[in-house]
């Protein structure tokens, strides 16, 4: 080979080699550093809504393979009828433009191709100069040299101007016909692909329609001679079709739409937002607030959560998003706020689990000092002795407290860290106040929360869009999880109108309220059908309403949705939880204490039972007493000659103290006979319970202070001996209050009733300099 040839080949090659490298060398995308909005779409692929790009464009990136083959063959049509045959710019069509337009000074005619197009829009370029029209080209030409045929095409459907402020077609097919690209026909894809020639002018506006009806009709008769298959629609492109104005967009589920931005940068975005669901909320909601408003009540939020997938069907963060006067863009719904008692149940269900109760377990509910804080309930009366169903579904504050610190505050804070709930602090920071809503949670959480009982216990993440579940977390066994839900349903509905709607429609309904402090808050959830719904009534700005109560305010709302769902959701009539397959039973308990019952206890009640979980103590309220024949002293021991056998209640002396404020008089077994052996009286019945001092309470005092001390005692017993490191500090009546200086150090105390029953508990005292 001569050395000419060499030279030659060895050109050729390197060409080869610098257009490899440029067409195959990294590169960014040809649309990086543009900002694209987001679609948002319901369950039914209704447009929720669609948000502008950052520089208030509205432009959907929709990937080549999701644009119609219509729309993409319409395009080039119209635009570049070469453009798989060029390199980048049409030289035919350039010497065309230039004669006319340069020399002969004619009307302009366009020489663009898409490549062109998408080069002028990507680079910014001002072609109306020739500079301009220059660096258009070469442009191009970078562009032909670096990315392919289908990037190109890709990119030029994704920022064309549709008019307004309008580029890509994705935007422009939500827009003008509320349907994604995908599903354009043919009449609407050739609509779309005559407009960016002519965006301004070419958008079907009222004055502008004939003009652009013959522009798509001619682009038809081109398209017609290459698919005559499409000619029996020939008539549908001499008639006006449709079209919306961007002002005409969507504007749904506003707090939703937000939260769903936050979270997915997504470009489209499928949920599972239920729209007639959402509708329905909204009116409901609306039209409570109307009849309520003479009672101050201007705002309410609601979450409608199905349990069985996790999807949110319905989500309404305020009563009006435009109502600056309610703070209407606040989201209610993803705000932390004090939740009150809406989160007991979840304590009993704790209770549950760990053995300490079951449904019929008998509870306290009487007055309590817990350090300083001395808690009351919403009624601010005290019932006494109430079994655990009844205290849950009523609200009582102390029993709740009580169990609380029997299950342990930290393990309660863990569920509620499990569930994602932000800012918690230490168990010692609440104190008793964790058991009544004295923390801040989101709606959000408390649905998550609910959703996990009737999920037998196991804790998913809410799924803001249709992607697939949550791993879930066994945060409770199936059987406590149910066990708490099922203790809800006979939970009394707030009016004897919504009391029959509901025993009509024939389904259960397991439900809690909960009111914060100061009456700030109200709140009603529960679980009905396959559904978890949670509302909330209340001011953003904190203000204080003594018409909110949450039974007579909130829970008619909730009722009023809830049977407005069974309404148009047949398959909630006749639905509960299903306790299938679990490891429950029902047992015989007394009808009195709730424990197992003895030959002494008279009547039983069943209740729910967890086998070797339960609770298994036998009743100690009925107790037998032996009392002499002759002197009616009660005995130790019992002879069946000279004594009789009665059953009489054992009460603590607080318990008794509540049912004689009510009028009720419990028969009390005589005092034992002088002389009777301590050492077998101390051996039957309760020892004291030692209410003040707070068992491993830490006090803190100035020098020397006086603390409270005071015991409850079983029935039979009358006075109560202190002791302090076994020095008799002095006695008090059961139930009584005393006082005594204590300095600081650790202490040792004892309380010792008069049958020598004796209960010890350690003190801590310190100074408040220390």
């Amino acid at each position: 080979m001569r050395l000419k040839d060499k030279k030659f080949v060895y050109i050729i090659a390197a060409v080869i080699v610098v257009a490899l490298l440029i067409r195959f060398f990294p590169k960014k995308p040809i649309l990086d550093g543009y900002s694209f909005s987001q679609s948002i779409f319901a369950k039914d692929n209704r447009l929720l809504r669609l948000t502008l790009a950052k520089d208030e464009q509205y432009r959907l990136f929709v990937p080549l393979s999701s644009m119609p083959k219509t729309l993409q063959k319409g395009a080039i049509y119209y635009e570049d009828r070469y453009f798989y045959f060029h390199f980048g710019i049409n030289p035919i069509s350039l010497i065309k433009a230039f004669w006319t337009t340069i020399v002969k000074k004619e009307k302009p005619i366009g020489a663009s191709t898409i490549t062109m197009q998408t080069a002028k829009i990507v680079y910014g370029i001002n072609s109306s100069k020739i500079s301009g029209k220059i660096k258009q080209i070469f442009a191009a030409l970078w562009l032909e040299m670096r990315y392919s045929k289908k990037d190109i095409l890709e990119a030029y459907l994704n920022i064309a101007p549709y008019g307004y402020n309008i580029e890509g077609a994705g935007a422009a097919s939500l827009i003008y016909f509320d349907k994604r690209a995908d599903k354009l026909n043919l009449v609407e894809s050739l609509t779309l692909c005559i407009i960016p020639q002519n965006p301004n002018f070419r958008r079907f506006s009222d004055n502008q329609k004939k003009e652009s009806r013959l522009a798509r009709k001619r682009l038809f008769e081109f398209w017609a001679k290459r698919n005559p298959k499409d000619l029996d629609i020939a008539p549908f492109f001499d008639l006006d079709i449709p079209i919306k104005k961007p002002s005409q967009l969507p504007f749904l589920a506003p707090h939703f739409t937000q939260r769903v931005i936050s979270q997915n940068k997504s470009g489209v975005i499928y949920t599972n937002l239920d729209l007639d669901l959402q509708n329905l909320l909204e009116r409901q909601i609306k039209n409570y607030i109307a009849k309520n408003s003479s009672i101050g009540i201007d705002n309410a939020s609601a979450i409608l959560v199905n349990y069985k997938t996790m999807d949110i069907a319905a989500y309404v963060g305020s009563a009006d998003f435009f109502d600056k006067s309610i703070d209407g863009q606040v989201n209610g719904v993803a705000a932390y706020r004090s939740p009150g008692s809406l989160l007991k149940p979840f304590i009993y269900a704790l209770a549950l689990d760990k053995g300490l109760i079951h449904p019929m377990s008998l509870l306290k509910d009487a007055p309590r000092r817990y350090g300083i804080y001395a808690p009351e309930n919403s009624d601010r009366d005290f019932m006494g002795p109430i079994f655990a169903a009844n205290a849950l579904i009523q609200s009582r504050n102390i029993a709740a407290i009580d169990l609380l610190f029997k299950v342990g505050a930290d393990d309660f804070l863990n569920l509620l860290n499990c569930a994602g709930v932000r800012n918690l602090k230490s168990a010692d920071f609440y104190g008793a106040s964790l058991a009544i809503g004295g923390f801040e949670i989101s709606m959000e959480k408390i649905a998550m929360l609910y959703a996990m009982l009737a999920n037998k216990g196991f804790l998913q993440w809410l799924k803001f869009d249709n992607s697939a579940p949550s791993q879930s977390l066994a945060v409770l066994s199936p059987e406590a999880a149910i066990l708490a839900l099922k203790m809800l349903k006979d939970n009394k509905r707030p009016t004897e109108e919504i009391k029959a709607a509901v025993k009509n429609n024939n389904y259960e309904v397991y439900w809690k309220t909960g009111t914060s402090y100061s009456f700030r808050d109200i709140w009603c959830g529960g679980v009905f059908g396959d559904f978890v719904l949670i509302v909330w009534i209340g001011h953003f700005n904190n203000e204080e309403n003594q018409n909110f109560l949450a039974r007579s305010a909130a829970a008619p709302l909730f009722f009023e949705i809830s049977q407005s769902i069974a309404q148009i959701d047949k398959s909630i009539i006749g639905s509960q939880v299903d306790a299938q397959g679990l490891n429950i039973i029902q047992t015989q308990v007394c009808a009195v204490s709730g424990q197992l019952p003895t030959q002494y206890c008279s009547k039983t009640i069943e209740t729910s039972f967890i086998p070797s979980k339960s609770p298994i103590a036998l009743c100690d309220i009925h107790r037998p007493v032996y009392i002499d024949k002759k002197s009616g002293h009660r005995m130790s021991y019992y002879d069946p000659h000279s004594m009789n056998m009665q059953v009489f209640e054992f009460w603590s002396s607080d318990i008794l103290e509540i049912y004689k404020l009510a009028g009720i008089n419990i028969k009390q077994p005589p005092s034992y006979a002088p002389g009777a052996e301590i050492s077998k009286t101390s051996t039957y019945g309760a020892p004291p319970q030692i209410v003040l001092p707070t068992e491993n309470a830490a006090y803190i005092i100035r020098s020397v202070e006086k603390i409270p001390f005071k015991a409850n005692t079983d029935a039979d017993a009358k006075t109560v001996f202190w002791f302090i490191n076994n020095k008799f500090i002095g006695r008090s009546k059961s139930g009584e209050t005393i006082f005594t200086e204590i300095p600081a150090g650790n202490w040792t105390i004892n309380a010792a009733d008069d049958l020598g029953r004796t209960k010890t508990i350690e003190l801590k005292v310190k100074n408040n300099d220390k």
